[in-house]
């Protein structure tokens, strides 16, 4: 079930100068609209949703170039749509080249006020926080916090209709292995609110898991977010939930498309607060899907079934396995956990407490009777 989520459904200070929603027209003619990451994944489909929808000039920050491919591509939407796209290599945590990236678009299009900044530069590197060391932290947080921060002083001056940033639900529900991500994300959430309270233009989207960049067709970790809660929403979605969101011009809305089952189990059963806020919209969904799915109930394959999703989670040979030898000797760690944890949701619609798995004392035999027991 996809879901738009309005700010007003969390505990964010509320913005003093409300805005009017959009007309239907969301692009001026003769106006530039600005896109930071735009050569890859969501900012180039941004790249793509404007100029099909009446932008008339975009200007492109990336630190790299267009490769041979994306540049035909470019070129492509420069033919069909009429659009002027203007590729400006620029590291937009650095406040320098962004005031000098901005002197270019004066240049190339002197006659074209800038109306609109999309800022969906990002940079990751997953890992659980006693892993991450505070370079690895900075190198995640500097493209979103240094570069929103870069691009609100740099048009400050200008009458935008547009200051976008792209978030995640990461920000919102939280995810142990993205951390620093979360944590850049949240700060973006937060300055959409800020620049509102300042009169100015500012929406934050905080998107769902995606069918584009690093997860364009990726099935095997698809299928672990659905696992966890979140399906992958495809590019024409993308492109209508945009289209909304800019049309709504809430300061902050999350977009995702839910399993609420999935999610209430492996998220808001973690997250006390997290599953107050969003209660009355789980519940509703719960009940408006538990007459279309059968209750699974343990078969007597059980025993067969566990030893075969550990041996595929852990690459290991089911004949092999001993069922007496401890989770941990056999190689189960935090991350692996999770997985088992999903895989046998997933096949068998028990949900074993990672407390258990990750027990010291915990064997195969262990997870087999968790699961004939239901949980």
């Amino acid at each position: 079930q996809q879901v738009v989520i309005n700010h007003e459904g969390f505990d964010f200070p509320p913005s003093d100068d409300v805005l009017l929603a959009r007309s239907k027209q969301l692009f001026k003619q003769r106006c530039v609209y600005v896109v930071t990451g735009g050569l890859s994944g969501l900012g180039f489909e941004t790249v793509r949703f404007i100029s099909k929808n009446g932008g008339s000039h975009i200007a492109i920050f990336s630190r790299s170039v267009p490769s041979d491919r994306l540049q035909l591509e470019l070129d492509l939407l420069q033919k069909q749509y009429g659009v002027k796209i203007l590729n400006i290599q620029c590291d937009v945590s650095m406040s320098v080249q962004v005031v000098d990236a901005f002197s270019k678009i004066g240049e190339k299009f002197p006659s074209c006020p800038i109306k609109g900044v999309f800022h969906s530069a990002a940079v990751l590197h997953d890992a659980l926080i006693e892993s991450l060391y505070e370079s690895l932290f900075r190198k995640v947080l500097k493209p979103k916090v240094s570069g929103a921060l870069n691009l609100h002083f740099a048009t400050l001056q200008e009458k935008l209709d547009f200051f976008v940033c792209y978030s995640s639900v990461s920000s919102v529900i939280g995810n142990a292995s993205q951390c620093n991500y979360a944590a850049a994300n949240s700060f973006l959430d937060m300055f959409c609110h800020y620049r509102r309270n300042l009169g100015l233009v500012g929406q934050s989207i905080n998107w769902g898991p995606l069918n584009v960049g690093l997860l364009l067709n990726k099935d095997h970790f698809q299928k672990f977010l659905e696992a966890k809660g979140m399906m992958t929403m495809c590019v024409r979605e993308i492109h209508q939930t945009l289209q909304m969101c800019l049309s709504m011009n809430r300061p902050q809305q999350v977009i995702c498309k839910f399993n609420f089952k999935n999610l209430n189990v492996h998220v808001l059963s973690q997250n006390a607060s997290l599953r107050e806020r969003l209660s009355a919209l789980v519940e509703t969904a719960l009940k408006d899907e538990k007459h279309k799915e059968p209750k699974v109930q343990p078969s007597s394959s059980t025993p067969e079934s566990v030893r075969r999703i550990f041996s595929q989670v852990l690459s290991l040979n089911a004949a092999e396995l001993d069922d007496e030898a401890s989770l941990g000797a056999l190689g189960v760690d935090s991350m692996i956990a999770m997985t088992l944890q999903n895989r046998i949701f997933q096949e068998t619609g028990v949900n074993v407490p990672l407390v258990i798995i990750l027990d010291p004392n915990s064997t195969l035999v262990t997870l087999v009777k968790v699961v004939l027991n239901g949980g």
